[in-house]
């Protein structure tokens, strides 16, 4: 794993630990596994 990746890990950790809007937070949920699946895809 890249630098990159633990810092937005670890950002997201914290995104999910404040309260927000039911819909913004699966919304990010689906943004973040996104970019997930996409920086996997250009890394291997």
């Amino acid at each position: 794993m890249s630098p990159f990746c633990l810092i937005d890990v670890a950002g997201i950790r914290d995104h999910a630990t404040v309260p927000h809007d039911v819909r913004e937070s699966a919304w990010h949920a689906r943004l973040s596994g996104w970019m997930i699946r996409l920086r996997r895809a250009f890394h291997s």
